[in-house]
């Protein structure tokens, strides 16, 4: 696809986006629905129906409309939870025993809403729920666009109901409508997590930061940290520019796709689902020489393929951060045995994803299914956690809830140091191999 075909797409999905902001929510056309009762009341009557409306309509949008989609969007599946029973004696102590618990792929940031990481209690990712479970390290993603006719087969650029969430919650103005300064807020978002915790929380931009998380958290198993990565390539808005750019806001991971094809490359979900472009090269050239780490989360098989190809001669770490294998689950979803393959080969992991498509099945046991399909594959080496926390799952565990992974792991037959490896020790090595100095 041709650029100036995408960025009349962008262009367009920006201007029906933002007829959609009046239209859906109501808050002119509601309140000036009273305009056809003059005549009917007196004046005074009607700008006082007029401000009540208002005032609802504004209520709505920016209370009801943000908390009512995060709580219906990133439930926790409550009947799953009330059957969940530790199955082996040795689960917790073994789990408390893992030194570095990591995920690859949260969307926590999108939810200012929720206020404080340190202090909330909603959605799958929070400060309290991290530390229930001894986790050390969770991913968030910079999700910066979506569009309205989500699908996993075929989505087109032409709209995106991002603009509605930022304004919602009152993002920063730059971030309503463009991919790019959604980075920045979410960039500052994690960054207050850091400044507002008394060191609690560590936002990791290097190896220097990340060793010292760890030699804090010898002591202190209370502490956790941040890695940013991105969520898809329209994130550059066009402009190779702006790789730096969102590596000076501390993105360290950078995922080439979401649920559209972009400037760099075709997704798993797009209407075209082509490889990797001209301008896509210059990208991934980018974004190995500032270490940052190449996610192929969503991307087509053909972009994933030519994204291999290009770097194999760097011998570059690639990843998936949240993804299921089709020789174990066959979704569109999920990725082919020869991607894992070639992705072991390079030393990287795959973050296995904690929903039904990636696993064709419900729950921990599921998720440890897939898991142990990919050691017989490739080894214990290349697995990962990929919740996709937070990401408008109805999921079947929060991030308080990993010892049942872990039981379901020694179910399957995985050791201590396996399944240390599987719950962030594998994460651990490529950031600590792949990370700047």
């Amino acid at each position: 696809m041709s650029a100036d075909r995408m960025f009349f797409e962008s262009l367009a999905g920006t201007l029906i986006t933002s007829m959609m902001f009046l239209v859906i929510f109501g808050v002119v056309i509601f309140p000036m629905s009273l305009l056809f009762k003059i005549g009917k009341k007196s004046v005074s009557s009607l700008i006082r129906s007029f401000v009540l409306r208002s005032v609802l309509s504004m209520v709505f949008l920016f209370v009801v409309f943000p908390y009512g989609f995060d709580k219906i969007s990133n439930r926790v599946d409550k009947k799953y939870l009330d059957l969940l029973v530790l199955e082996n004696k040795n689960a917790q102590q073994v789990h408390e025993n893992i030194p570095f618990i990591a995920d690859l792929h949260a969307d926590t940031l999108m939810w200012k809403h929720r206020g404080s990481f340190l202090k909330s209690e909603m959605g799958h990712v929070t400060l309290s729920k991290m530390q229930k479970s001894n986790m050390a390290l969770q991913t968030f993603a910079v999700v910066n666009s979506i569009p309205h006719t989500l699908n996993m087969q075929n989505n087109v650029n032409y709209t995106d109901i991002f603009p509605f969430l930022m304004f919602a919650q009152l993002y920063e103005r730059d971030a309503w409508f463009s991919p790019l300064y959604r980075a920045r807020a979410m960039s500052r978002l994690l960054q207050s997590y850091e400044d507002e915790g008394n060191g609690l929380v560590t936002f990791i931009k290097n190896q220097r930061n990340l060793e010292n998380f760890l030699e804090r958290r010898k002591t202190n198993k209370n502490l956790v940290s941040g890695l940013l990565s991105v969520e898809g390539a329209q994130v550059l808005e066009y402009n190779l520019d702006n790789v730096q750019k969102l590596y000076d806001w501390g993105v360290r991971m950078f995922g080439l796709n979401h649920f559209t094809d972009n400037q760099v490359g075709g997704s798993l979900h797009g209407s075209e689902k082509y490889g990797l472009s001209e301008f896509g090269k210059q990208v991934i050239k980018k974004v190995v020489d500032l270490n940052m780490i190449i996610d192929m989360a969503h991307a087509s098989e053909s972009h994933m393929k030519d994204v291999l190809d290009l770097t194999e001669p760097w011998n570059t770490t690639v990843i998936v951060s949240h993804t299921g294998v089709k020789s174990d689950c066959n979704h569109t979803r999920n990725i082919s045995e020869e991607v894992a393959r070639r992705i072991a080969k390079r030393n990287g992991v795959m973050g296995i994803a904690f929903f039904e498509f990636t696993t064709c099945g419900f729950g921990f046991k599921s998720v440890a299914k897939t898991m142990k399909h990919i050691a017989n594959m490739v080894g214990v080496d290349h697995i990962a956690l990929g919740s996709d926390w937070d990401g408008a799952i109805n999921a079947f565990g929060a991030a308080d809830h990993l010892v049942y992974l872990t039981d379901a792991l020694i179910s399957e037959g995985f050791n201590q140091e396996e399944i240390n490896k599987i719950m962030g020790g594998n994460v651990l090595r490529v950031l600590r191999s792949n990370l700047p100095k």
